[in-house]
């Protein structure tokens, strides 16, 4: 391949290779100039798809290049160490039997603390840690522990290989604890059933991990944290503004509530009908004028305290939950029969004006992995919003208030938030491969995915070079996944052409 040039420009070029089958080779070539950011582009050296090449073992293919990263991006701590001190004092076996060094759980704990906990926290990290430490059991469970354990075998297997063998123990001993506790209304079980939702799907065990998520909304509707239509009817009237209680079932409600919106929206189907009454996150707080910090000091890397990131995901969700029950609802017609313009049209007003975030969630060059995929999701459900609209109504003109200059239609809408998407995967993958291990990443793989397959084939060259370079950068993110032995990304990989012919 020639070297790219771009004279008076002072740029200049590195190359990453992705090696994904024998025969095929994708070469990424992106722009580098000191101080103005990067643009990337692509090209392709490929001898085409194999179908009679193997593999013998599917191991973590590295996304990286020479001098390190494009950009200055903020790196993981829990790599390298245990994040909170509070971890540190925990005698694992108090809360488990499978048998798990303390170094070990406390790591497991830290990866899922730095990497997942920030974008979807199911439980207040500062209340879960304190009574971890202590053996007290308001705010944390056996249940909890080994269910949380379970998923972070699961998902961060790549990251500590020895977790591997611990997962069946610990998905099998919250499975037992599950079945004592299933029909008892508390935060920790509620908050546990979405631990063992993901971990026992993303393990192809689909029946007992549609029990586990059917039966945990059950209870987060007895217990009023989400699908109740008033705030008599909702956790408020047993709460009783008692601060720590009220903590954690916002947390627990809304973490719920965000994790049903981002599985509705890429399986399709509708899960929780009202969102949560109790305020959100530190919310309460902010203008009761509480303090939000009522524990001693202690040394920690990352912060166990939700910020404005979730804030922000809460509030897009109740966009993203409009957007569900208009298309996925208790309905049998399909969305392209549902969908109008004009709903689009609201919807997107809604998601521009939302999109005026503070400056610390803003895209830049010293971004968390979790702002990163926040950015992600905004597009994805930009491409759901006006998918239905691509086959039939394309060239449908939208109208936003603050864009005036410009006729946008829902194809050119579609389209640019898929550009989008092609740098922010590109740039997550490079930047942030030691995240590329949870499943939230998934969501932006499939949507990416599938945005090029439909590209191919509307426009019929399927040797288009950049289609299928980021159709391959999404095969090495899923590939990364799959190693660690998530066996439902696998059904998905199987099940791509076919989603997309849908």
């Amino acid at each position: 391949m020639l070297p790219l040039h771009h004279p008076g420009c002072g740029y200049h070029t590195q190359q990453i290779l992705i090696s994904h089958h024998p025969t095929t080779i994708i070469r990424l070539t992106y722009i580098r100039s000191m101080g103005q950011g990067d643009t990337p582009s692509s090209s392709t050296v490929t001898g085409g798809p194999s179908e009679s090449s193997s593999r013998g073992g599917i191991a973590p293919v590295s996304l990286g290049t020479t001098d390190g990263a494009i950009g200055n991006f903020e790196v993981l701590q829990s790599t390298h160490a245990i994040i909170d001190d509070r971890l540190n004092g925990v005698n694992f076996q108090r809360w488990t039997s499978v048998p798990i060094t303390n170094e070990l759980a406390a790591t497991l704990i830290s990866l899922y603390l730095e990497i997942d906990h920030p974008w979807c926290p199911l439980f207040d990290a500062d209340l879960f840690l304190n009574d971890c430490a202590h053996g007290s059991t308001h705010f944390c469970s056996t249940l909890l522990v080994n269910a949380l354990l379970a998923w972070a075998c699961q998902s961060y297997s790549s990251l500590q290989p020895e977790a591997t063998a611990l997962v069946a123990a610990f998905e099998a001993e919250a499975e037992r604890l599950w079945n004592i506790e299933r029909f008892t209304n508390t935060l920790t079980a509620a908050a546990a059933a979405q631990f063992l939702n993901s971990t026992s799907s993303s393990r192809g065990r689909d029946e007992f991990a549609n029990q586990c998520l059917d039966e945990g909304i059950q209870m987060g509707k007895r217990m009023g944290l989400f699908g109740v239509a008033s705030k008599d009817a909702s956790a408020l009237t047993w709460l009783d503004h008692h601060e720590d209680w009220l903590r954690a079932a916002c947390h627990t409600s809304w973490g719920i509530f965000s994790c049903a919106c981002m599985r509705s929206l890429h399986l399709h189907r509708a899960e929780i009908d009202i969102p949560p009454l109790l305020p959100m996150p530190g919310e309460y707080f902010e203008t009761h004028g509480y303090s939000n910090n009522t524990f001693p000091p202690v040394r920690t890397l990352v912060p166990t305290r939700v910020g404005e990131v979730f804030k922000a995901i809460c509030n897009f969700n109740l966009i993203v939950h409009d957007i569900i029950w208009a298309y996925f609802g208790k309905s049998d017609v399909v969305p392209a029969a549902r969908a109008t313009v004009e709903f689009a049209e609201r919807i997107y007003q809604r998601l521009f004006d939302w999109a005026a975030l503070p400056l610390e969630l803003s895209r830049g060059r010293h971004n968390h992995h979790f702002t990163l995929m926040l950015h992600l999701y905004y597009h994805c459900t930009v491409m759901e919003l006006f998918w239905p609209f691509l086959q039939t109504s394309s060239d449908k003109v939208v109208k936003v208030n603050q864009v005036v200059a410009t006729i946008l239609t829902t194809k050119d809408i579609h389209e640019s938030s898929v550009n989008q998407l092609k740098r922010l995967a590109l740039v997550h993958c490079i930047n942030f491969d030691k995240t590329n291990s949870s499943a939230l990443w998934h969501i932006a793989l499939l949507y990416l995915a599938n945005a090029m397959l439909c590209e191919t084939m509307r426009s019929g060259n399927l040797r288009d070079p950049e289609c299928w370079f980021y159709f391959m950068l999404c095969m090495t993110g899923y590939e990364n996944m799959c190693s660690s032995c998530y066996l439902f990304l696998r059904t998905h990989l199987i099940a791509l052409p076919s989603h997309t012919l849908r």
